[in-house]
């Protein structure tokens, strides 16, 4: 009966696994994740940190560290997080942009050889035909490009998603409609408030 505890709520669940294995980059993360999208930045940051001390390179942290400083408005440290989390690009399986002001802020960053579409690399979505443009005049051409420019209908674009990573540079106030369809997909999304 006490495991029916343990199980009534996510973060239930991995703050035991967290009280059990203390050092784990993933429970780390995954008990911070829980605690950022519940609203306390405050509490996740630490945890992220420890996982970076840990893992200096884990992407899901280095994406979340990156929200939690941007959201304070320490705006250096949250470009040096994102510029880390962007030199695992390859990694991802989709890259998806949302809007224009979105690729004019991560595309910058993107170390070389940055992104073309095209099936080849990580692959490219954007939502409506102006960020299309936008990635186009950048030397990208975009795999998928939904006929509805809202984030619901570039899911089917994206394939089969279980198990694939998939990096949303977004707005901070974006719906999380997009995020929360990929992780039903079986995906693992990445948002990046920009």
């Amino acid at each position: 009966f006490a495991r029916n505890e343990v199980w009534r709520s996510e973060l239930r669940l991995w703050s035991d696994a967290l009280a059990k294995s203390p050092e784990k980059v993933r429970v780390l993360s995954n008990v911070g994740t829980i605690l950022l999208e519940s609203g306390k930045p405050a509490a996740a940051e630490p945890l992220f940190r420890r996982a970076l001390a840990r893992e200096p390179e884990h992407r899901r942290s280095l994406v979340n560290l990156a929200v939690i400083l941007r959201l304070r408005g320490e705006l250096a440290e949250a470009k040096s997080a994102l510029e880390r989390a962007l030199a695992k690009l390859e990694c991802y399986d989709w890259l998806v942009f949302t809007s224009v002001n979105a690729v004019d802020v991560v595309f910058p960053l993107i170390p070389c050889p940055s992104p073309t579409g095209r099936g080849v690399g990580v692959r490219v979505a954007a939502i409506g035909p102006k960020t299309a443009e936008a990635l186009k005049a950048r030397g990208v051409t975009p795999d998928f490009v939904p006929d509805e420019y809202v984030a619901e209908s570039i899911l089917p674009g994206l394939g089969d998603l279980n198990g694939k990573w998939v990096l949303l540079p977004r707005a901070e106030i974006a719906r999380k409609v997009l995020p929360e369809a990929i992780c039903e997909a079986g995906g693992i999304p990445h948002e990046i408030a920009v």
